[in-house]
């Protein structure tokens, strides 16, 4: 797998980087994550909204190394999972699924 470096929104907090392992840079778009270093409250957000915020097998891989990422920081109080678009998320993105499988 390669290291990617994500460079995560600003949400009225400074410009944080986040690394984590991905075999796509797709994740890039696909997760967006923010800290707020006042409240410590960091924010995951599913960015697929014309997918209903499907989850394919990069986020499934992305996902759990953001939140042990996040569960090592001491600036980080809370995680909150959102997302954008109409959904929190429609499950599994069968279309990646079935092209892996």
């Amino acid at each position: 797998m390669n290291s990617i470096s994500l460079i995560l929104r600003r949400n009225g907090s400074k410009l944080l980087q986040s690394r984590f392992y991905s075999s796509s840079e797709v994740v890039k778009k696909d997760l967006l994550i923010s800290l707020d270093e006042e409240t410590g409250v960091q924010t995951i957000t599913l960015n697929r909204p014309r997918k209903l915020n499907a989850i394919n097998s990069n986020l499934y891989a992305a996902i759990p190394a953001v939140l042990a990422e996040a569960g090592e920081d001491p600036k980080v109080k809370i995680t909150v999972v959102t997302a954008t678009g109409r959904f929190f998320s429609s499950g599994n993105d069968l279309g990646d699924m079935a092209s892996k499988w």
